[in-house]
């Protein structure tokens, strides 16, 4: 069980590595766009969607490593004044709530990637680039959620039930 655990974390490690380091075309692209609107009065058509793709396919890719990391935001008020183990309990119980929504949103968006690649969805911009890469990040990084939220559910129950960390 450890192994697969551990499995779970090194996946969510690498695609918040991943994820973070998309963050630099992003900034090229910013940076870029920035120097040819007002220095040279020639903006862009294609750097504002593709700013947009890769800060979309970074936050949503990243949120496992963000689970992983416990950097979610929580009631930290409420939270923070129970002990672990019942922290671990309070987990255990809400975790439902998470599992459904990661159900409902990985369901849906795997219909959508289906869809945008079978239609070869694109903007309605004058650049007008595919959007099915993005879109196809969504599942994915839900998948990639789920994983990680397994595995903190699996650690909260045994925490919850042995009163030791997993």
């Amino acid at each position: 069980m450890n192994r697969f655990l551990l499995t779970i974390d090194n996946i969510s490690q690498k695609t918040g590595v991943i994820a973070s380091f998309m963050i630099f075309p992003l900034i090229a692209c910013v940076v870029y766009e920035v120097t040819m609107r007002y220095f040279f009065n020639n903006p862009t058509e294609w750097v504002f969607e593709t700013a947009l793709f890769l800060f979309a396919a970074s936050m949503m890719l990243g949120g496992c490593y963000v689970l992983k990391q416990h950097g979610h935001v929580g009631m930290d008020f409420f939270y923070l004044r129970l002990s672990t183990r019942k922290r671990a309990m309070l987990d255990v119980i809400t975790s439902f709530i998470f599992f459904a929504f990661i159900g409902v949103l990985l369901f849906n968006s795997i219909g959508m990637a289906i869809n945008s690649w079978a239609i070869g969805a694109h903007t309605d911009t004058p650049w007008g680039p595919p959007v099915y890469p993005v879109v196809t990040t969504i599942p994915v990084a839900a998948l990639l959620l789920l994983l990680q939220g397994v595995a903190k559910f699996i650690r909260d129950l045994h925490l919850a039930i042995t009163g030791t960390e997993y």
